[in-house]
């Protein structure tokens, strides 16, 4: 019996993992700078929600991706893996500042604080090329 249910398992595991790492959706490399109300947004969280209908199948929305900003603010977006882009389309953009103390200290450390009042806001972004320096200003 327990050899049946390592088998059954094992077959389950497979199964369930079978589409695991496969790049669903093609992507483009997506880079670029995040400011609110002029200022780069330094140790935030970037995402990008592509919106629905604009797949083969129009219940599925895509792949999202997302980024964590550096000092300056900057940006380089990740789907599959790390720094490969954004999918090409409309999306959602929003942001979203870090609350680990190394990137609260960090933005104390440089004078900016720990309120972002545009981590609220959402912004219409349409990628449809590689881009190195898409200016995202909330």
């Amino acid at each position: 019996m327990p050899r049946r249910l390592t088998k059954v398992l094992l077959l389950t595991t497979f199964a369930l993992t079978a589409g695991c790492g496969k790049n669903e959706y093609a992507v483009v490399p997506v880079a670029g700078v995040v400011t609110c109300q002029g200022k780069p947004v330094p140790y935030a969280v970037v995402t990008f929600n592509p919106e629905r209908g604009q797949r083969s199948d129009p219940t599925q929305t895509g792949k999202a991706s997302s980024s964590a900003t550096d000092e300056e603010g900057r940006f380089n977006m990740s789907t599959y893996d790390y720094y490969d882009g954004a999918l090409t389309g409309k999306h959602k953009v929003g942001i979203g500042l870090m609350m680990d103390p190394e990137s609260m200290a960090a933005r104390k450390r440089i004078g900016y604080g720990n309120d972002c009042p545009c981590a609220k806001d959402s912004k219409d972004v349409t990628i449809t090329e590689a881009t190195s320096d898409l200016r995202l200003d909330f």
